[in-house]
């Protein structure tokens, strides 16, 4: 998933080669900007439907989560396990990333930022809280 290059080598190379290479990675970086937008609405709407289709179903996939107990959980069916615990444990769930920061090289991109989160366990309790939050596709 989830490229503004700042370096003079690149802005040169990008003059030179004219707004094609300026064109793709402005759509790159919407595309990324998109599935960020997905994955923080299926994780609001605890959809895990809609989170499939925003996380690779490879072995390598890894989140470290939830924030409440942290640990790596590697492997889409570990992934997705911890998606579907973690929101039955919760009546209400809201997370955002108002600012994204997104970069793209080539095939690779990455995006981190300050999420915003409240949730409202299935107990009556809530809390909410400022997370750093990214992701790498």
């Amino acid at each position: 998933m989830h490229a503004v290059i700042k370096s003079q080598a690149i802005v040169a190379l990008m003059f030179f080669a004219g707004c094609d290479v300026l064109a793709q990675a402005s759509d790159d970086i919407e595309r990324v900007k998109s599935a960020n937008r997905a994955y923080y609405e299926a994780l609001s709407a605890r959809d895990i439907s809609v989170m499939e289709k925003v996380w690779s179903h490879t072995g390598e996939a890894t989140n470290v989560a939830p924030p409440i107990r942290l640990a790596a959980h590697v492997g889409w069916d570990a992934v997705r396990k911890t998606y579907q615990d973690f929101w039955n444990s919760l009546d209400e769930l809201t997370v955002s990333m108002p600012e994204p920061t997104i970069h793209v090289r080539g095939d690779v991109a990455w995006v981190y930022g300050i999420e915003n989160a409240s949730r409202r366990m299935k107990n009556g309790q809530s809390s909410s809280g400022r997370n750093f939050g990214r992701a790498f596709s």
